[in-house]
């Protein structure tokens, strides 16, 4: 506030001007002293600055007033989670996009393609992992006054089960993994239980895509609906066709895929003759050594 007289209520001697520093109250109004409360909440800086001046006219001295907008709490976004520097971030006037914002609060602490961003806005949230934002530009969105940004840590895992070395849940060890990788991290196929003609991934697919494999011959059973537009699908692929070391280098794993391997149908007798068989020809040999 500027007063040509040093007489002025915001004048003195030393200086004809007066900072006041006011904040918005929980009802919109900020206080001006010699005017009381005004309201300032989604009102324009210039119509706010005007009021001010008119309220203060007859009782400052030609007052001339200046509003600047120090800090806006309402336009801003908060980021929180696996970050450097989680806080609240303001939106600047070009606006704020998801990467920019992650970016200034100081990065995720782990890899992209294992962290995940959640975008709420009101009652809506949407996830993505950071390496699809970097990869495909639309899904960087611009950022709204209000969201929350939370940023986790989550790697991605695949589950291996039956005649696999090492059965169990396994983690993702790079940005993509192919099927023969997968397997490889399985420790391969059991050479005395794997049946190589059958090996089965399991993951759920758009249910589109499950129309068309059935509609080109290449599935058999009709999809079945668990979630919107996705459905439950089963590829399988046979080891003893060479081809299929091709197909699982280019088949890329994906996060919860469920991998199986079967048993081949000998494995059970084998199982047998092991258990059973092989001690009672042992006792028999021992026997026979024994009457010799």
């Amino acid at each position: 506030v500027w007063e040509p007289s040093p007489d002025g209520v915001f004048s003195t001697a030393e200086s004809r001007q007066t900072s006041l520093r006011a904040v918005v109250e929980d009802d919109g109004k900020v206080y001006i002293p010699y005017i009381g409360r005004v309201p300032a909440a989604k009102r324009p800086v210039e119509s706010l600055r005007s009021a001010i001046e008119t309220g203060l006219s007859g009782k400052a001295v030609e007052p001339q007033v200046q509003v600047l907008l120090d800090d806006n709490q309402a336009n801003s976004v908060v980021v929180m989670g696996d970050v450097t520097a989680p806080g609240q971030l303001q939106l600047p006037a070009p606006g704020l996009r998801l990467l920019e914002a992650i970016a200034r609060a100081g990065g995720t602490r782990g890899p992209s393609y294992e962290t995940l961003a959640t975008v709420t806005r009101g009652d809506r949230s949407q996830s993505v992992r950071l390496a699809d934002v970097a990869r495909i530009p639309g899904n960087n969105i611009w950022l709204w006054p209000g969201d929350t940004v939370l940023v986790l840590h989550q790697p991605r895992s695949f589950s291996a089960f039956g005649a696999v070395k090492t059965s169990g849940l396994m983690s993702f060890k790079s940005e993509t993994m192919s099927l023969a990788e997968a397997l490889a991290q399985a420790g391969g196929l059991n050479d005395r239980r794997a049946d190589a003609g059958g090996i089965f991934l399991m993951r759920f697919e758009e249910r589109k895509l499950a129309q068309w494999l059935i509609d080109t011959g290449r599935g058999t059973a009709a999809p079945r609906t668990h979630a919107p537009g996705m459905t439950p699908v089963i590829y399988r692929l046979d080891f003893d066709d060479p081809r299929a070391l091709f197909i699982a280098q280019g088949l890329i794993m994906r996060d919860k895929d469920v991998l199986y391997v079967a048993s081949h149908p000998m494995a059970e007798l084998n199982k047998f003759l092991t258990s059973f068989v092989s001690p009672l020809l042992g006792t028999a040999r021992s026997t026979a050594v024994l009457a010799e």
